[in-house]
């Protein structure tokens, strides 16, 4: 069988209305997606908690390691690490306190979350805990530097946070940095969509949720000419059983990412952009039938000379300071803080729905989806009502089961 590259062209996203692009680019202009009609479910990073029930992604009471519960004699049997594993160093922690209208800040050991006014519903007390990965963190060889535990468990936010993180000063050549979130469900880390150039100290990434957070580095794909595209974290490939209907939660594009600095009169923005997926994939007897919705991301912090430009040209809102920067037409914007401060956004421009039928097959720790001549082999992974996916281009997604 054959392989058949199907290339989506969204975005065509550009700049304009008194933002110029100081490096002459435009954040995404196309994305090779995969095959058979994005088969194998790859795609840029899906933010959004869909069937999230990870609670505090991984860190224990003490912040020492990363745990899921593991047995007494502390191992764990899945390449997660037990709460008495021992860190290799004391965490440190600093506390803080959300607002529901002017929003905060907490920073530990080089790294910082943000967040903006109308973010949370309720005045919310924080921590930002740092401890050291331990041997038997997942993805151990990758992660870089601390690791990072944002809580309370399970807070959610209805725009978008900031997370940065510092990226070491010797980043070894042809290394990306890239901002992940652990999934205690699925056991694996979930690439952000994280905005970083070459050169720069450290790395952001906007989420909607706390938890558990590193800066993982590895191969990245061809990003843009100044930026670094996304690492999609590796999985443990275990196998199992593949029945029933799962709806896809992360997606993970190595390929496609870029970051670009805009400016905005005197002022500066970030744009990070990718392509993610959102849908699902269902597996009945051998057949199985994917249903997937490939969007175009766009993720912006705006400072607050830019915000205080776009509101002197006019603009009332964050969502229309985001779209005088990222032109294009149907995005679809969810925003934090005002034109009074500064603003962060990250907006959606959707695809149309693609359905795909086919036959599938495993055999041990490999995944075979076959669509006419078309067939897809992919690593994969289930962890109770999760599957995770890798192919071996490096892109990456994973699943939870439907209820």
């Amino acid at each position: 069988m054959k392989t058949r590259v199907l290339t989506l062209l969204i975005v065509g996203a550009g700049l304009a209305a008194g933002c110029g692009d100081d490096d002459g680019l435009s954040p995404l202009a196309g994305w090779d997606t995969g095959v058979p009609g994005d088969a194998n479910m790859m795609g840029g990073d899906m933010d959004a908690p869909v069937g999230d029930a990870s609670g505090d992604g991984g860190i224990d009471s003490a912040g020492d390691a990363l745990s899921d519960g593991g047995a007494a004699d502390g191992s764990t049997g899945d390449g997660g690490t037990s709460s008495d594993a021992g860190a290799d160093a004391a965490p440190t922690t600093a506390m803080g306190t959300i607002t529901t209208t002017g929003g905060g800040q907490v920073q530990v050991g080089g790294g910082t979350v943000t967040v903006l006014g109308g973010s949370i519903a309720t005045n919310t007390n924080v921590t930002l805990t740092t401890s050291q990965p331990v041997n038997n963190t997942p993805n151990r060889m990758d992660v870089s530097g601390s690791i990072y535990n944002f809580s309370p468990a399970g807070t959610t936010f209805s725009s978008p946070i900031s997370v940065t993180l510092p990226v070491p000063a010797d980043l070894p050549a042809g290394k990306t940095p890239t901002i992940a979130w652990y999934d205690d469900v699925a056991k694996v880390w979930i690439a952000l969509l994280s905005a970083w150039r070459q050169g720069d100290a450290s790395v952001t990434a906007l989420t909607s949720r706390a938890g558990t957070f590193a800066v993982l580095l590895g191969e990245g794909g061809a990003g843009g000419p100044q930026g670094a595209s996304t690492y999609c974290p590796k999985i443990d490939s275990c196998g199992g059983t593949l029945a029933g209907k799962y709806n896809l939660t992360s997606s993970c594009a190595k390929t496609g990412t870029t970051t670009e600095i805009v400016t905005c009169g005197t002022g500066k923005a970030s744009v990070a952009a990718t392509i993610e997926n959102s849908g699902s994939i269902t597996f009945t007897d051998a057949n199985y039938e994917q249903v997937t919705t490939a969007s175009s991301r766009s993720d912006i912090v705006a400072d607050a000379t830019c915000t205080a430009f776009q509101k002197g040209e006019g603009s009332t809102t964050c969502a229309a300071v985001a779209a005088k920067i990222v032109t294009a037409a149907g995005y679809s914007w969810s925003c934090s803080g005002s034109v009074d401060t500064n603003c962060v956004c990250s907006g959606l421009q959707a695809g149309p729905p693609q359905t795909t039928t086919g036959t599938f097959s495993t055999a041990g720790n490999k995944l075979t989806l076959a669509s006419g001549p078309v067939m897809v082999v992919q690593d994969y992974c289930v962890q109770g009502n999760a599957v995770s996916f890798r192919d071996n281009r490096g892109n990456a997604s994973t699943a939870l089961k439907a209820q």
